[in-house]
């Protein structure tokens, strides 16, 4: 007979399984489809697809909270079977984002004409091409809107499987559909978001068929109700402060280098991106791991336990993220050029993809302090820490890209983490772990920082005084990475058996 705590051990497993499995189809239908999008757009269009990735982004400040707000709300109805006012919650921020769907199409229709004219910068595609994509991608962000607290509703249910299942076949479908269509019927950007919009209908209501099953079926009935609203209020203004923060931290450079530099610069721009943000997928995988047993050891006040999966935990990450980050860094070009075939990009986003893939790296391990936080419930000091990095980013930003381009907004990204990294960790170890911030940093950051450049860098210093063509240096110097991980776990004793007995006890 299996047991209730066995029960939730195994789909705690089934749904880390699923996450990460759609994460990784995510990441790799998109990598996959980028050269054919360079191919038929060409790499000024594509920076119009790298602004629509910005604009919905930066508009996840206006989320306020919600996506978060209802993840809640539907585990505790889960837990109290209450499911009834979690079907109301649902029902009126439904209400309100659907509304607010029709504001932020009227927004973009308004602000076309601007945006074609003052805010992007084009010398291969007419402004009215222009006006028409800025129209197209925001009816189509204005569709996808809603689509957080239907998130919302499954991951609260524990319905992570069937999220991540929709998500895994609309992913294929919208980037597949969209290079047959540019292929088969037109190469324009109008072609692209054309397809974007029918496949992000397709996709907004398969999530919401599933989450209102997931609370009871579509026919059980539900209304809009300002108590339901009014009981989660303070909790969603919380977390809406923290996620507004975030939104900006994480976009603002590529508003910025949309605004100050022509669309080619911003289609480089997003190439190196898009590119360096395949070290997320080990980042997420790993804190939905470490996170709940940071919490878990806190209320239990065991502080030699929180300690050890603290440290533990981020030597994990670092073990993979480091490794990774810093040989998609020292083989960048070839990379980049067997990834579009262009050699002109290649060039040109490989000091991007190296500034941008730092950055990621040390903000990665950085959610540690921040889960540290989190977990004690410390969220204030995560708010001034945001604050203050936003302080220094935006002017850096301006200032960087303004003199050096697109490689100063990567510069500024870079930067602005190596300074997160040094601030961030005093801060939160001045009152959570106290005296352990050091060796935190030292011990468990950049021991396997080291170690990671050490193996990398080499192999790809004597690679590079081969004769070997670029496939074959990529392939050997990726036999860098798992030397550098079995390094970093040999320097780290009890790391592998840590991280076992972590996963047994959830």
């Amino acid at each position: 007979m299996i047991s209730t705590s066995d029960n939730r051990r195994m789909i705690l497993r089934w749904n880390l399984l699923a996450g990460l499995t759609s994460s990784a189809v995510s990441a790799v239908v998109g990598l996959l489809a980028v050269p054919f999008y360079l191919k038929y757009l060409g790499v000024e269009a594509y920076g119009l697809v790298g602004f629509y990735a910005a604009a919905q982004g930066f508009l996840a400040i206006l989320d306020v909270g919600l996506t978060p707000t209802m993840n809640r709300e539907a585990a505790r109805a889960q837990t109290t079977g209450h499911v009834d006012e979690a079907r109301d919650l649902l029902r009126s921020l439904c209400t309100v984002t659907w509304s607010s769907s029709t504001v932020i199409a009227a927004c973009f229709l308004v602000s076309s004409d601007y945006l074609a004219t003052h805010w992007l910068e084009s010398n291969g595609l007419s402004t009215d091409s222009i006006r028409v994509a800025v129209v197209m991608f925001g009816i189509v962000i204005a569709v996808r809107w809603p689509m957080g607290v239907y998130v919302g509703a499954l991951l609260g249910s524990q319905r992570v499987v069937w999220l991540s299942s929709i998500n895994i076949a609309m992913t294929i479908i919208s980037n597949g559909g969209a290079v047959l269509a540019l292929h088969f019927y037109n190469p324009s950007i109008k072609t692209f978001f054309g397809w974007m919009l029918l496949a992000n209908i397709t996709w907004i209501f398969l999530i919401r068929f599933a989450a209102w099953s997931a609370l009871g079926g579509l026919n059980t009935p539900a209304r809009p109700s300002l108590t339901a609203l009014r009981s989660v209020w303070k909790f969603s203004l919380g977390m809406a402060i923290t996620g507004m923060i975030g939104a900006v931290l994480t976009y603002s450079d590529r508003l910025f280098v949309s605004r100050m530099l022509p669309l080619e610069a911003l289609g480089r721009y997003t190439i190196a991106t898009q590119l360096a943000a395949v070290t997320a997928l080990f980042v997420v995988p790993t804190i939905n791991v470490i996170f709940p047993a940071l919490t878990r050891l806190f209320l239990a006040e065991d502080e030699a336990g929180l300690e050890n999966a603290y440290r533990n935990g981020t030597k994990m990450l670092a073990a993979v993220l480091f490794p990774m980050a810093t040989f998609l860094a020292a083989f960048a070009a070839p990379i980049l050029m067997l990834w579009t075939g262009n050699a002109g990009i290649a060039r040109d986003a490989a000091p991007i993809l190296q500034l941008l893939l730092l950055g990621n790296a040390l903000n990665g391990v950085m959610y540690f302090p921040y889960s540290l936080q989190m977990a004690v419930g410390a969220s204030h000091l995560t708010a001034i820490m945001a604050a203050f990095l936003l302080a220094i980013l935006v002017p850096a930003l301006y200032l960087l890209t303004a003199r050096y381009g697109a490689i100063g907004a990567a510069a500024a990204w870079a930067l602005i983490n190596i300074l997160y990294l040094i601030a961030g960790t005093p801060l939160t170890h001045r009152f959570y772990l106290k005296g352990k911030g050091l060796a935190w940093l030292s011990s468990d950051v950049l021991v396997p920082l080291l170690i990671s450049l050490l193996a990398v860098v080499t192999a790809a210093w004597l690679l590079a005084r081969t004769n070997l063509p670029p496939l074959t240096q990529i392939v050997l110097g990726g036999l860098s990475i798992p030397f550098a991980i079995a390094t970093v776990v040999a320097t780290s004793p009890g790391l592998t058996a840590h991280v076992r007995n972590i996963l047994q006890r959830r």
